[in-house]
């Protein structure tokens, strides 16, 4: 969670208050439209910021087992970046890898 998300999450609620304040029984259709929009994006945001931090760095990843020795803390990526570099396929490109299977 950062405080980005926090701010407009918090802001998207403030709109939606304004709208409560606002609403009536003549309210119109465009109205009730704009609630439904602005109502959508705060539960949107709600959920961004529920949202579980991730356990490792990896873009990949971020919710893969921990490797405390890999340089992003992923098992997976630094599971394969030692299998490159034991087997001496290190040097080669990442496209060759990827061409063999």
């Amino acid at each position: 969670m950062n405080r980005t998300h926090i701010s407009d999450l918090a802001r998207a609620l403030r709109v939606l208050g304004s709208h409560g304040e606002n609403l009536g029984l003549e309210s119109s259709t465009a109205t009730l439209d704009e609630i439904h929009t602005d109502l959508s994006r705060a539960l949107d945001l709600m959920r961004i910021v529920n949202r579980p931090k991730p356990t490792t760095d990896c873009a990949r990843h971020p919710y893969g087992p921990v490797d405390e020795e890999a340089i992003n803390r992923c098992l997976l990526c630094g599971t394969h970046e030692r299998r490159a570099r034991y087997s001496g396929q290190a040097d080669r490109p990442a496209d060759a890898y990827r061409q063999r299977y």
